[in-house]
């Protein structure tokens, strides 16, 4: 409140209908100055608003630690025992997929291996078969979903990777 009295551009912004909102063209110098990321948008009639955001964590900062070896007891390996059913779209001796529990797309397909491997920054040499196998296996899944077009294949490796699953 004190910094909107000081200065009328820190005043909080009337509310708009987000339809009436365009991205700013350019930043503004004060926009780099605060302490809390700030989203500028103008309002089609040319008054200016900046709107404060709480700076939300990252997946890495809420994301639990990498443990030392492969976890018996993860979701994944809860999966291939068959103890938590799912919804296969592949299966072979060295492989699964299947369609995400909570999918985060329309077309939101799984392919974990069958070897105990908790990150790709694990893997060894010798693994390197496997591994071209599970690209393989998402290139003829993407094409039995219908996604001629283009698919895009996301491996998350450790905390920083945003790895949820080890």
């Amino acid at each position: 409140r004190l910094l909107a009295r000081a200065l009328p551009q820190f005043r909080a912004p009337r509310r708009y209908s987000r339809a009436c909102l365009r991205p700013a063209k350019r930043t503004n110098r004060v926009r780099h100055s605060l302490p809390t990321p700030v989203r500028k948008s103008v309002a089609r009639n040319p008054r200016v608003h900046l709107r404060f955001r709480r700076p939300l964590a990252t997946m890495a900062e809420v994301g639990k630690e990498a443990p030392e070896k492969y976890d018996d007891d993860n979701i994944f390996a809860k999966i291939l025992r068959k103890d938590i059913p799912c919804k296969p779209v592949h299966e072979d001796d060295q492989c699964l997929a299947f369609r995400d529990v909570s999918p985060q797309a329309p077309t939101h397909i799984l392919v974990i291996p069958k070897k105990k491997i908790a990150q790709l920054s694990k893997a060894e040499d010798d693994d390197a078969a496997l591994l071209g196998h599970l690209l393989l296996v998402a290139r003829s899944v993407a094409k039995k979903e219908g996604l001629g077009k283009g698919f895009r294949i996301v491996i998350n490796d450790g905390p920083m990777g945003c790895q949820s699953v080890y």
